[in-house]
């Protein structure tokens, strides 16, 4: 049910971006980032998920760069995943030495500092970022 859904919101995404007026398609992007990121936010449960692939696409489609609609905050991630979660995110988004300097904290104190770390930095979950972008990450 869900793919059949991706796949019908890629179609008619793809058909309006055929579309040669601007302020259509300007409505139409607006509308497909919010969408989108709906539906990617509903499908993104699991990095493993199989249903990435078509998220992907629908991103892609639309021209979805989450890094503008979501950033990592203690509700929406930080307070979610284990520890070695929070470093890594640090580790990349920053460097390794602040990374190190959580690993000792409680929880509650990591996932505040961790968030005042990736504040403004546009750092995204692999679940989250487009395919190209987590590869260059991991190099």
């Amino acid at each position: 049910m869900i793919r059949t859904a991706v796949d019908g919101a890629l179609s008619f995404f793809k058909s309006f971006a055929q579309k040669d007026l601007d302020s259509s398609r300007a409505n139409a992007k607006d509308f497909s980032h919010l969408l989108g990121s709906l539906i990617l936010d509903h499908q993104a449960t699991r990095e493993e998920s199989a249903v990435h692939e078509n998220a992907h696409q629908l991103a892609a489609a639309v021209e979805l760069d989450m890094g503008d609609w979501w950033q990592p905050t203690a509700g929406s991630y930080l307070a979610n995943v284990p520890k070695a979660r929070r470093m890594e995110a640090v580790r990349e988004a920053v460097n390794q030495e602040p990374a190190a300097s959580i690993a000792t904290m409680k929880k509650e104190a990591m996932v505040s500092v961790a968030e005042q770390h990736l504040e403004g930095r546009r750092w995204l979950p692999a679940v989250l970022r487009r395919p190209a972008a987590a590869k260059e990450v991991l190099q």
